[in-house]
Parts: structure tokens; sequence; C-alpha cells
């Protein structure tokens, strides 16, 4: 599929896309009424998969005055092709547009063949590289579209694409009407037709839908597919099945345990037998999205189904929606549980990434941090998943049950029926995010990225995303990470997991610098030093009292953000994260401690004198711990039993259950406690 002989594209399948907005700007400018034709040329950029070729229409380069001949039918200048010959961007591709006055996939006139073929093709071609891509918009916003490929000296023939995609706010496609024919209603369809009608049925079935992680979600949303009945469907997964996959992946038995069979094989051979479809495509690709073979065969599909819950992959699926036109519904789990195993929280999200929509990064449903551990193989390391938070280390343990691949396999089903069909009623109105307790359904409204964000300016560019899916092995760090920052001496790697700060045995300095290679997996890899130096101890421990006691009265009155189970959970971390910056006050106290004219020791001993205290403690370590690595401080080892939102006069405030010593506390309340502690403390030492 590289240049524009037809030899090139033997068997390939032919795709044209671009966003709403180019569409709509399209259409203001071609619409000129029901008696006059116009036209425009425009530049696309290829997207090649495994099996299709698409053109991803970005930008149009509109007419001048003078540009085009308007007679009813249109016509353009040769001042209008050099001037649009001229200016093309390297790898780029040129499109003549132009109006029809009728509906439906349009056909083409001689004079249209003249144009295309005879004026454009060989011009184009020897410009660009590329074919001329031709395209034709009816009356209804139908659009038609061709290629002109090279078959002999100067001789250029038509291929036609089978589809057209515009990629918005819905995914609305143009089928051409023999090569992607609309298929006749099943009697065994009779239901789902009942539901939302012959017309989005054919839609839907003939979309080609790719199905990313065939296990626990993925699974159920394939079989899913195949009974509302989809013609054509990919599945991607490298993983085979193991005795733990049988409680959750759909159509898996014992016997897949023990032969390793590929989870795709095992939703192929359900599906095959399930369909509801009269013709059944389906494509099993037993390869990572994260190798060629995987890549390429998710560029062959309308639209994605994310059913993955590794950062990396997501985050490729996140640049595919934007940059190749091809949206994502994704959906992720969090099951969060206490110390003795019974259940803390439970919520899962789904959401459709693609144009003018949020992308994963700015819905908060993959920190970019996260993809680049994940590209480390931090997330593989049990060293240093052993040294994470406990809220870090739950985010990570992917825990599920069936019932809950369940609910989020037919909500992501929903979302990509209501993205084709354009139902609101069927597909919702935007990102859902439910709670298991106390449950709910929280529905947020569409809108597009953060205005910096580094994905959304990928729109439309069919960036290659070959060199962004290395292996984790090919990612290099240096053999000596850890310098001095004064002397450049080697210091111990230890200090990376949060050993204890030693001086340099060499100049005595405390300061390191870290080298990393950072890993951009979309546009860049450089490698970049950073150099951490200790904040003034000065006034450290003076700064951390200032701020504990700011983010205490952040937490304690009500929150006027909307109540949502992401609201929630983000003010239990909050509180969390309180309790162990509040109980680290010591630490910066301790280092002070000589010129303040107290004795380190004194610190220790205040926190396990004040009960308040000496209970924060134990907060502290068993969020940082998951459990208490010593004897409890306070006595009794404190649990957290659920986590509750009470809505108030305004808004809501968050109550944190804990369980210490055989009675109930309010987490706000022992925060409060604990802070009234530290001022006894400071103020029994003059120092505050």
């Amino acid at each position: 599929m590289i240049g524009y002989d037809a030899a090139a594209f033997a068997g390939v399948d032919l795709s044209v896309a671009m966003t709403e907005e180019v569409d709509h700007l399209l259409g203001q400018h071609l619409d000129k009424g029901p008696r006059q034709e116009d036209l425009t040329f425009a530049f696309w950029r290829p997207s090649r998969g495994a099996r299709r070729y698409t053109g991803i229409l970005y930008e149009a380069a509109l007419p001048e005055d003078g540009d085009r001949i308007l007679d009813g039918n249109v016509a353009f200048t040769a001042n209008y092709l050099e001037r649009v010959l001229s200016v093309v961007p390297s790898d780029t591709g040129i499109a003549l547009l132009h109006s029809h006055l009728g509906p439906g996939w349009q056909g083409m006139s001689d004079d249209d063949v003249v144009a295309e073929r005879d004026r454009l093709a060989g011009a184009v071609a020897g410009r660009t590289g590329l074919p001329i891509l031709g395209l034709t918009r009816g009356t209804d916003g139908a659009w038609s579209a061709r290629y002109w490929l090279r078959v002999g000296r100067r001789q250029y023939a038509r291929h036609w694409a089978s589809t057209v995609r515009i990629v918005g706010q819905r995914l609305r496609i143009t089928f051409h009407p023999k090569l992607a024919p609309p298929p006749p209603d099943q009697p065994s369809q009779q239901a789902t037709i009942s539901v939302w009608g012959s017309e989005a049925q054919s839609d839907v079935a003939r979309t080609h839908v790719g199905i990313v992680g065939l296990g626990s979600v993925g699974s159920i949303v394939a079989e899913g597919l195949s009974r509302i009945g989809l013609q054509r469907v990919t599945y991607i997964d490298h993983d085979t099945i193991e005795a733990r996959n049988l409680d959750r992946t759909l159509g898996s038995i014992p016997e897949d345990a023990s032969q390793r069979t590929p989870k795709v094989e095992v939703a192929r051979r359900l599906s095959s037998v399930s369909h509801t479809a009269l013709a059944f495509d389906c494509r099993p690709v037993p390869h990572s999205l994260l190798t060629e073979d995987g890549l390429r065969a998710a560029l062959d599909c309308d639209a994605l189904v994310g059913c993955v819950d590794r950062p990396w992959p997501r985050s490729v699926l996140n640049t595919i929606a934007k940059a190749h036109l091809i949206p994502l519904i994704d959906g992720g789990i969090l099951a969060r549980v206490q110390p003795d195993g019974r259940p803390l929280h439970v919520d899962w999200k789904i959401h459709t990434v693609g144009p003018s929509r949020r992308c994963l990064y700015c819905l908060g449903a993959v920190p970019r941090s996260d993809v680049a551990l994940d590209i480390t193989g931090k997330l593989d390391d049990p060293d240093y998943i052993r040294g994470l938070t406990v809220a870090e280390r739950e985010r990570y343990a992917r825990r599920n049950v069936f019932p809950f691949s369940l609910s989020v396999a037919s909500h992501e089903i929903l979302q990509l029926v209501g993205l084709i069909t354009g139902m609101t009623r069927i597909g919702g109105v935007g990102p859902q995010h439910y709670s298991a307790y106390p449950g709910i359904m929280v529905v947020d409204q569409v809108s597009d990225c953060d205005a910096d964000c580094e994905v959304n300016q990928l729109t439309a560019s069919a960036v290659d995303l070959l060199p962004s899916i290395v292996s984790p092995g090919d990612v290099q760090t240096p053999i000596n990470p850890v310098t001095c920052a004064n002397c450049g001496a080697i210091r111990p790697t230890e200090l990376l997991t949060g050993a204890p700060r030693t001086a340099c045995p060499k100049c005595g300095a405390v300061a390191i610098t870290i080298h990393a290679n950072i890993h951009e997996f979309l546009l860049t890899r450089d490698r970049i030093e950073a150099t951490l130096t200790a904040s003034s101890s000065a006034r450290d421990w003076r700064r951390r009292w200032e701020e504990i006691q700011h983010d205490l009265d952040e937490l304690r009155p009500e929150r006027l953000t909307p109540f949502s189970s992401e609201g929630i959970n983000q003010a239990a971390h909050d509180l969390h994260s309180f309790f162990i910056q509040a109980y680290h006050l010591k630490d910066a106290l301790k280092i002070d401690a000589r010129s303040l004219g107290i004795d380190p020791k004194d610190v220790e001993a205040a926190v396990d004198s004040e009960p308040d205290l000496a209970l924060l403690a134990d907060l502290a370590n068993l969020d940082k711990h998951g459990r208490l690595d010593r004897p409890p401080r306070s006595g009794h080892v404190p649990a957290v039993i659920s986590v509750e939102a009470i809505t108030g006069v305004q808004g809501w405030r968050l109550r944190l259950n804990l369980e210490h010593a055989g009675k109930q506390l309010d987490g706000v309340e022992v925060a409060t406690k604990a802070v009234d502690a530290w001022r006894r403390v400071l103020a029994g030492w003059r120092i505050a």
C-alpha cells in the first residue's frame, strides 16, 4: 500500500475518513442550492492497516475568486490546480471534492471521469507520490469516494472506496451500495430490529468493529456483537487461557486452560456458532496491540472497543481514536478491598473517545505517569509495586468478577450502538460512572480535550504509531542512574526507592541527580537529566505545617463539586493523602530539632504520648503499606469500614468510616483531632 500503482493495492479495502468539523466546513462550501454544483481541493494523509487503506481528509484548500467555473456544473481552472500542487505538504495527498444534485452514494459523469483521471491523476501522483482521491457529496450529506491507481504507462483506473466515515459526536458511514450492500433483515434479529429499526440495524451490522482484549469484558462484548448481527469483527489479543481466567472469560472451558488456547480463538469459536448475521467475517489476531500485526489489524476497523487494562495499550488506542479517526469505546473497573478481603469500593467507567470528545488522559481514565511506568516495565516489578501506596497498588491490582464485566460490556455495546446510530436513548449522552455503593450512575456531558492536550493536537494526523510500540525490554536504563549533584560520584540506586538520604561519602552533599530515559510514546524518545535538590530545611517544617492546616481547611467544608463516584473517590484519596502528610510533619521537625532547641527523640515521644497522633501514625502506615509493618502505636489496629458521601445544605461531604479500639470514627474528625494534637505539641515547645 505504498505509492500509487494498482499492484500495490491488490486485495486492499479502500476507505476515506474525516472529522465532523471538516465535513461541516465542506458541506457549507459545496451546498449551493438545487441548481448549482461546486468543488474544492483538499489535503489528506494515508492511514495503512493490514488490509485497509484510508485517506484521512484533514484540510480544505478552498478556491479563491476565479479558481473555478460555475454554470450549473462546475470545473476547476489550471491556476487553481497549480496553486494547490505548489503548496501541498510532504507525505500528503490531494483530493478533489465536488457536489452532485442528488442524494446517496453518487456515481460519476463523463466530465467527472475526465477531470479526475485525465487532468489530475498523473499530475497529482507525480507531485505527491500518492493517488488522486476523488469525492462526491450528495444533497443528503452522503459521500462517495474513489482512488485512481496506475495500471500502466500514463494509464489510471478507478478503484472505489467501500466506505466514507464521518467521525465526531457520532460515527456516520456512507457505504458503497455494491461493495458493502445493506444486509436483509434476519428472523433471528427480529427483537433487535424492533428496538432501533431496520435502517439503524443495517448501519450497525456493516460497521467493522475491533475488540482489543478478549478477557473478562472483551469476551462478553464479542458475544454481544455477534448476537446483534455484526458482519465483520476483529479480535486482537496475544494472551491465552489460564485456570485463573475460567471464572471470568465467556466461552472458556477447563480444556482451554490446559491447552493454553488463545483468547481470540475462544471468542471466535463461540461467536461462529452464536452470530445472527447472514454472513459473518471474524478475524482473530493472536498478537498484542503493541506489535505491528496487532496495530495494523486495529487500523482496519471502523470502531474499536478497548477491553485492556494496561496503561500502555490503552494510550495507543487513545491515539488511534484521535489520529486515525477510529473512535474508541473504553471501560475500566476499580475494585478496592479492605485488609480482611471484604469489598470497600467498586466502580466502573465507560466512555467514548474520538474527535470532539475528551481523550483518556483528559477524562482521567489513564494517567500519563502510568503509561510511562508500563513502558519501562515498572508495573511488572514486584519491588516497585511494594513501594507504592495502598491506593496506587489497588489501581494496578485489576480486581474483577464476572458480574462487573457483564455490566461494563453491556454499556460498552450500548455506547457503540449509540455512536453508530446517533440514538442517545440507547447509548446515553456522555461518559458514564457507576458506583456499586450506593448504586448510582453519574453521566457527564460530552466535551473536547483540554486546550494543551498533546493527543488532541494529533487529530486526523494519521501519525505512524509503529515507533511507539517498542517492547519494554528495548527501553534502556543507564547503568548508574543516580549520582551526587555536587561532585558526580555514583550513589546507591536504592535512593530511587525512598531509602534514607545519606550524605555523599566523597563530598558530603545530600542532593542527588537522577538520570532517566524518558520515552514519549507519541513523538520523541529523548534522554534528559533532572536534578532534584532539597528545599531549605530552615523553613521546611513551617512550610509543611502551614500546608497541613490549609489542607485540613479544604477537607472539612461541604464540597460544591458534582456529586459523583469520581468526586467521592477523589475526596477519599485526598483524606488518605492528608493522613500521610500530617504524620510526616515529624520528619521535618526531627531534621530541624537541634535548631529548635529540642531533641529528635522528643518528636517521636510526642507522637506516642498524644493518642490522636498515635492513631494518625497507624493510619498513615496502613495506607502506605497496606498493612501495619510494626505494632500499632495507638495500641489497636485501625480499619477502614466504608466510604460514604453525606449530602448537606449546599453540597456534600465525605464520611470515611473507621473502626478503632471498638469505636466507630469519622476520618475527617480524626484528621481534625490530629492537627489539634500537633498544635498542642508545637505550643508546648513554644515554636508555634
